[in-house]
């Protein structure tokens, strides 16, 4: 289980289709009981993500798969939304290592040990409503889109015997 697994609805892992990429918008490497509080602090249950990744690409799985986190409103039914550790403004992008998980995350969802379908990429910018906009995951998350897009299907080109 996840290390903040209480407090959120309960929703059917074949509703999800968004992998849902967010920043921490913090410059430094973050910890999941400083998110946790941070959010506790907007009066949600616990941390709003399902995972983080580190600067150094380590994944904390923080929020139990079948469960609704505060992520993205109006739409954290059909999102797993994954934190990166980083600020991506004014051209600061992820490090290869969180772009290398990213990547590996995504794909390991979409399999059985996961939510065993296709999952779309995007960012949280691309399915927040017009109510609520924002600029996560950063102001070039176009342009590094492409580079977990391209990170995910090297790793689709691999076959274990």
């Amino acid at each position: 289980r996840a290390i903040f697994s209480s407090g959120y609805s309960h929703r059917l892992l074949e509703d999800v289709k968004y992998f849902c990429v967010h920043h921490s918008a913090a410059d430094r490497d973050s910890t999941p009981e400083e998110i946790d509080q941070l959010h506790r602090n907007k009066g949600w249950p616990s941390i709003g993500y399902h995972d983080m990744v580190l600067f150094d690409g380590t994944l904390i799985l923080v929020g139990d798969l079948d469960t609704q986190r505060a992520c993205v409103t109006a739409m954290n039914d059909l999102a797993h939304c994954i934190e990166l550790n980083g600020l991506f403004i004014d051209g600061r992008r992820p490090t290869e290592a969180q772009v290398r998980t990213l990547a590996f995350r995504w794909r390991q969802l979409e399999g059985e040990e996961g939510y065993g379908h296709a999952l779309d990429l995007v960012g949280h910018k691309d399915i927040a409503p017009a109510s609520d906009p924002t600029r996560c995951p950063g102001d070039e998350w176009h342009l590094w889109k492409v580079e977990i897009e391209d990170a995910y299907r090297e790793l689709s080109a691999v076959r274990i015997a």
